[in-house]
């Protein structure tokens, strides 16, 4: 009953968000223009990247060893050294935000889009969403996502209705996650101080989270990095139409993020105590099920409808954006599967080094194949890349689940 409540708390909070998603999507879309809101989506691209390297695993490892502890004092050493190991990464992710602002022909027109995009990134790379997910403090999680999307949509309609500029998108990610991090420092701050560790522990953590930074910034380098890509040998309105069709895979198949993030501490928790193995075993079979499923039928809807749907909702400016969603089509149930793999069975073994080895170079096939595919094909080709590269760490997943069944 703990988890399924668990799990209805996250949902609700990522309902909400992707409700303000699909809100804003066709808003930009309409009210922008494929060109302005080409200039948004590759400024946001490098964003991601730059998070994913300020995060760098921190955030798994941290909700793992949060709910794992078993004291206090263990929790409050965990926070100190997850201040200090963020801090330490910061000069790297700003390094990435400006050479890739200078790299791209887009950003490089229009700066302050770059290093917006940047600064939401390091922002972002702040979050304190895994430090409730390890407490199990679900509800406060969703509070400062909830007050983040609010402030965004909110900040977001206001300006770009007001100013017809990309930029003013950007700001309002900017200010809002501002708002929405120090509302979850207020909170945390009930059982936490964030008093930073030694340089030597948070160079520890550094190390330790060295695998989950494989395996998440190559899920993320796989699920944003088409549009950075894209936008080194396209024009901005291009970008956008490919970004539509991305932007909506990756909303649909972040709706598989709550899961995870309930799912991921409570089976480490539960594969520690005796006598839970059938239990364990149970919950894994059903979760994947579950899980592998939904991304079939996902799939299946957007290979059907998309056609349908994105012209009516984006306008007719986007209708080449249905044939790319069509390209994405298969990605949503390999995506499902190969998270079932490493959230439900692989990372709760502790299998994390295998993990990262497997998304890493999946993910570099990946990059090659979109730098080589989008000069040719556009945003059709980075899409199949982007599914090939998801084909590929589902054999290699496989082949490491065996092996685990093997040795268990």
């Amino acid at each position: 009953m703990a988890v399924r409540k668990a799990l209805a708390t996250a949902y609700a909070g990522h309902l909400f968000r992707y409700g303000c998603i699909l809100i804003l999507i066709p808003f930009y879309a309409r009210v922008l223009g494929p060109d302005e809101y080409g200039k948004v989506l590759v400024a946001t691209a490098l964003g991601s990247l730059v998070w994913i390297i300020q995060n760098w695993g921190f955030s798994v490892l941290g909700a793992r060893t949060i709910a794992t502890s078993s004291n206090q004092q263990e929790r409050q050493a965990e926070m100190s050294r997850q201040m200090t190991a963020r801090l330490l990464i910061m000069p790297a992710g700003l390094l990435i935000g400006l050479g890739g602002t200078l790299l791209s022909p887009v950003l490089r027109e229009a700066p302050l889009y770059g290093l917006l995009g940047t600064a939401w990134g390091v922002l972002s790379g702040f979050n304190l969403g895994w430090y409730f997910q390890g407490l199990h403090q679900f509800k406060n999680a969703v509070k400062a996502e909830v007050v983040g999307l609010a402030c965004t949509l909110v900040l977001a309609i206001s300006l770009v209705t007001a100013f017809r500029q990309g930029i003013m998108a950007l700001w309002a990610l900017v200010i809002a996650t501002s708002i929405s991090n120090i509302y979850a420092y207020r909170m945390a701050a009930a059982t936490a101080s964030f008093r930073p560790a030694s340089a030597a522990d948070g160079a520890r953590l550094l190390r330790e989270s060295v695998p989950f930074f494989l395996n998440t910034a190559a899920g993320n380098m796989l699920a944003t990095g088409g549009g950075y890509i894209l936008g080194l040998y396209s024009s901005p309105a291009q970008v956008a139409v490919y970004g539509i069709a991305e932007r909506i895979v990756t909303t649909v198949l972040g709706l598989l993020g709550p899961a995870g993030q309930v799912m991921l501490p409570w089976l480490a928790k539960l594969k520690t105590l005796q006598g839970t193995e059938d239990s364990y075993r149970r919950s894994q079979r059903l979760a994947s099920l579950w899980v592998v499923s939904a991304g079939l039928v996902t799939g299946t809807g957007a290979f059907l409808l998309g056609p349908y749907v994105l012209p009516l909702v984006f306008g007719t400016e986007y209708t080449a954006s249905a044939e790319i969603l069509r390209f994405f089509a298969p990605l949503f149930l390999l995506y499902a599967y190969n998270h079932a793999m490493i959230i439900y069975r692989l990372l709760p073994a502790r299998r994390e080094r295998h993990v990262g080895a497997i998304m890493i170079v999946c993910a570099l096939v990946c990059v090659a194949a979109m730098v080589v595919a989008a000069p040719a094909f556009g945003g059709n080709g980075v899409a199949a890349a982007r599914v090939a590269a998801e084909l590929l760490a589902a054999v290699a997943l496989s082949a490491a689940v065996s092996k685990l069944r093997r040795e268990s």
